[in-house]
Order: structure tokens, then C-alpha cells, then sequence
């Protein structure tokens, strides 16, 4: 009888055990929690780079554990968190809704690491002296909401040498994935170290954001991906810096403006922009990569102490506009390719620096396609500067098959509108596209001989002053190519589709009328 009651007792537990899983799953929506389902379907990305939590910002709080935050102490109400002196501790997966004020104190999110955690921050102003306001040490991922209508704020006024000792270094700081979403504001101060920091991926698809840091604004050590946000950056750092060898941004939406004092955005492998607008006035170079540039579409304002856009590898501008008001060169890269959108370069040194190796054609190992190639889009650059500089300046090709080109390079000293690395068995060629080429006579290059579009070459012994507008016509006078060069120059090359070679066309420049033949 005894073994029937053992047994008839196991029965009774396993039934009370399976109706309370079954009331847990049917009611997981009122407590704030996921069925497996539904993580699943979040889970799905809406685009290679956003789940559908990602940019969820008004997912339902009915259930979730309330933080109530009162000047130096705080209240949980509901389950998965707890409180300790002035830290509030999040254990479990779930969704949590923070606000109110918290001075001297933070919270900490250490669940196991398969958790998905949701906060809400509601008004929420966390300050904190010698640590993060709000530290993720362990998640699967965690995302912070910022309520619609709200404004939230975290600032850090230093670390202390535990933390620091911990990698902690960051006034929102996660070990693990971190997403921030939703419409409110926030407001990041960092006193030192630096503003917002994940070490695995983070994702801002939401919310209006400012960071100001002594160090980097945003710092991540695998991707970070930007979507619908508005943020407005200052770092006495680097504005942006993705520190892993696979660190890379994606920008799809949104508007990002940027004030360093080092790069405006550093990547340790790639950026992709997609769309939005990108503002970023460095101290440093606007731009600089160890990978690849990829401009597709959107607006990026650049004004920085050094380059405006650096890449190891590659520049590739398919689309967009790209506007670098001020720098030491523009793009440089081993690679430089455009083939869509508009690209405005005022540079103190060279615009575009294909700078591969020299040995170029050498045939020995060290040999690397280096190039600049045009072919479609359009590409102004102009440089008043009069220094030993070039438009277009390649250790190896340049090649223009489409597009349109502009260079104006001030009529002083060695400046040339286009350079290309001759004595590395590099070619200068046109097959397609428009191309108006001003600057100095002392250093200057036509095209190739390969060249399959004619040209115009054009020498002024008295040279032509800035503001000038010159244009290209045919014998009927139909007007081919015209533009008003900004400044002074003493020699200007001129290609455009259907110049015909041996053929003479008229060239009128201010006044001055001229008749020139085709070159080949």
C-alpha cells in the first residue's frame, strides 16, 4: 500500500506541476513574459541587421516588475529583481519598467546567459560616482526602451579602480548584446572613460540620444547598427570606435552628428551607410577604417583635421551624398571606386589618394591594385591651397568610365588635377563620362594613349584667373561641357562623349575664344 501512495503522490505532483506550467504559459503575456513563439518570431529579422525587438519601443509592460527609483533609495515591485544598498540587481529574463531618481547608485542586469531582457526607462535619471549607471554583466541581450515622451538620464562622474579593473568603462556599459529602442530621450554624461559601451553587438534603433564623454561617445567591440535614432555625439576621443577585427557599423536610418577630438568614427573592419545623415566634424580623420568604406545612400557631411574618409582597403561611393568641407585629403584608400550619388571635396592636400604600394606593375610580391575609377556619379574637387597637391593622385590607374569630373587645384606651385603612377606601369584612361580637369601646367598629365574617349588639352602661359566659367562647343555651338572653375589654373583637360579625334571644337573660356582639336 505504501509503494500505491508513493506512486499515487508522484501523480499528484506532476499534474499540480503541468497545470501550473500551463497557467504560466497562458498568462506569460501578463507577466511580462515571451512564449517560445513569440522570442522566436521577435527573433526574426525584419532586414539582415534588425530583429523585430531590435525596433520594438512599444512592447507591453501590463505585468512587468516595477523599479521605482526615490533619491537614494528604490522600490521593486514584482519578481526577477532585487535591491542591495543602492544597487538594483536584475536576475531574470523578463521586462522591467525604470523611473524616477537615483542618486549615488545603479543598476546591474546578471541573469543566466540565455536571457532576454526588456527595460523600460520611464523617466528614469541614475547618477552615479564611481561606477556605470547601468552595467550588464550578463544577458543574452538586453533591450532598453526609452518610453515615448520621456526623458532619462545617466551620468557617470568617475570609476573607480575595482571597476576599471573589471573592463568596466562606460557609463551604460554591457558585456553582452545591447539594443536601445523606443521614442523618448536619453541623456549619457561620462565624466571620463567613455559613453555608451557594449562589448558584443550594439544596436540603436530608436530614441533621441546625446552623449558628451571624456572618451569615446560610442564604443563597441563587434558591430554597431543604427536605425530611426537621432544622436547627437561628443567625445574627447573618438566619436564612434568599433574595436574588434570584425567591428563594423551599419547605418541605415536615422541622423548621427558627431564633435571629437580624435576620429569621428573608427572601425576596426567596415562601415556600411545605407541612408540617414551622417555629421562629423573631427579633430582626426572623419572616417577611418581598417576595411571597407561602402556609401550607398544617404547625406555625410565631413569636416576633420586629417582625412575625411580613410579605408585600408577600399572607398566604394555607390550612391548618396557625400560632402567633405574641409580636410587634410579627402578619400584615401588603396581602392577607390565610385559609381553612383554626388562627392564634394575641399582638401588642403590631395582629394582622392589611391595609395597602394609603389611597386605597382613591378611584378615583384609586393605589387597591389591600386586605383581610382569613376563611373557614374559625380566628383567635385577643388583645393585653394596652392601646396604640392593633386586631385586626383594614384600610385597606380585612374579610370574614368562614366560620371562626371570636377577639379580645380589653384594655379601655384606642383599642383596637379590628376596624377597617376606612370613610372609603377600605372595608366591614366577615359572610355565614358565628362571630365573638366583645372591646376598648374608644371607637373601636368593627359590621358593615356589606350584611352578610348577623346580629350582637349588646354595650356595658358598667362593663366586663367578664379571664378572663371569655361565651356566646350561644337561647331554648331552646342554646348558639351561647362563649369565654373573656383580658381586660378594654367591648365585644363577636357573629355566628354562624342568628341570625335581629329576634330576641332571651341573652347571659350571667360572672353577668350578658343579652336582646339581632339587628342587621342
Amino acid at each position: 500500500m505504501s509503494t500505491h501512495r508513493h506512486i499515487d503522490a508522484i501523480c499528484i505532483t506532476v499534474l499540480i506541476c503541468t497545470l501550473a506550467l500551463t497557467i504560466l504559459f497562458m498568462n506569460g503575456r501578463v507577466l511580462g513574459l515571451q512564449t517560445p513563439a513569440e522570442v522566436e518570431a521577435g527573433e526574426n529579422a525584419e532586414s539582415p541587421w534588425f530583429t523585430a525587438n531590435d525596433r520594438d519601443g512599444s512592447w507591453r509592460s501590463e505585468g512587468a516588475t516595477r523599479i521605482l527609483l526615490n533619491g537614494s533609495e528604490a522600490v521593486v515591485r514584482g519578481g526577477g529583481a532585487f535591491i542591495y544598498g543602492k544597487t538594483v540587481f536584475i536576475t531574470g529574463p523578463g521586462r522591467y519598467v525604470v523611473s524616477g531618481t537615483l542618486e549615488d547608485g545603479r543598476l546591474v542586469v546578471d541573469a543566466n546567459s540565455e536571457s532576454k531582457v526588456w527595460i523600460r526607462l520611464s523617466g528614469a535619471d541614475i547618477r552615479c560616482s564611481d561606477d556605470a549607471c547601468i552595467r550588464v554583466e550578463q544577458a543574452e541581450k538586453v533591450f532598453l526602451t526609452l518610453a515615448e515622451g520621456t526623458v532619462n538620464r545617466l551620468e557617470t562622474r568617475g570609476f573607480g579602480d575595482e571597476v576599471l579593473a573589471a573592463g568596466v568603462d562606460g557609463t551604460l556599459f554591457s558585456r553582452d548584446d545591447l539594443a536601445l529602442n523606443g521614442t523618448g530621450s536619453l541623456e549619457v554624461l561620462a565624466a571620463c572613460e567613455n559613453g555608451i559601451v557594449s562589448n558584443d553587438d550594439l544596436i540603436i534603433a530608436g530614441g533621441s540620444i546625446t552623449v558628451t564623454a571624456d572618451g569615446d561617445a560610442l564604443h563597441a567591440n563587434d558591430t554597431l547598427r543604427i536605425a530611426d535614432a537621432e544622436l547627437t555625439l561628443s567625445a574627447g576621443d573618438d566619436g564612434i570606435a568599433l574595436t574588434g577585427v570584425e567591428g563594423g557599423l551599419i547605418l541605415a536610418s536615422g541622423t548621427v552628428t558627431v564633435q571629437s577630438g580624435d576620429k569621428g568614427l573608427a572601425a576596426g573592419d567596415s562601415v556600411l551607410m545605407l541612408g540617414g545623415t551622417v555629421n562629423l566634424n573631427a579633430g582626426a580623420d572623419g572616417i577611418g577604417a581598417a576595411g571597407t568604406v561602402r556609401i550607398e545612400d544617404g547625406t555625410l557631411n565631413i569636416c576633420s583635421g586629417d582625412d575625411g574618409i580613410h579605408a585600408d582597403t577600399a572607398v566604394e561611393i555607390a550612391g548618396g551624398t557625400v560632402r567633405i568641407s574641409d580636410c587634410w585629403e579627402g578619400i584615401e584608400a588603396r581602392l577607390i571606386d565610385v559609381s553612383g550619388g554626388e562627392t564634394f571635396i575641399s582638401s588642403r592636400d590631395d582629394g582622392l589618394n589611391a595609395n597602394g604600394s609603389a611597386g605597382f606593375g613591378s611584378g615583384t610580391e609586393t605589387d597591389e591594385e591600386t586605383r581610382i575609377a569613376v563611373s557614374d556619379g559625380s566628383v567635385t574637387v577643388v583645393n585653394s591651397t596652392g601646396r604640392d597637391a593633386d586631385g586626383f593622385d594614384s600610385n597606380g590607374d585612374i579610370l574614368i568610365s562614366g560620371g562626371r569630373v570636377c577639379v580645380s587645384m589653384l594655379n601655384s606651385g606642383s599642383t596637379k588635377a590628376l596624377d597617376y603612377g606612370s613610372e609603377n606601369g600605372g595608366v591614366l584612361n577615359i572610355s565614358g563620362g565628362e571630365v573638366i580637369a583645372c591646376g598648374s601646367d608644371s607637373l601636368d598629365e593627359g590621358f593615356g594613349e589606350g584611352s578610348e574617349q577623346g580629350l582637349i588639352h588646354y595650356l595658358s602661359r598667362r593663366g586663367v584667373p578664379g571664378g572663371t566659367v569655361i565651356r566646350l562647343e561644337d561647331k554648331k555651338g552646342t554646348l558639351l561641357l561647362e563649369y565654373e572653375v573656383p580658381y586660378s589654373f594654367s591648365s585644363a583637360v577636357l573629355s566628354c562623349p562624342g568628341l570625335q579625334k581629329g576634330e576641332t571644337y571651341r573652347l571659350i573660356i571667360g572672353d577668350r575664344v578658343e579652336e582646339l582639336k581632339v587628342q587621342s
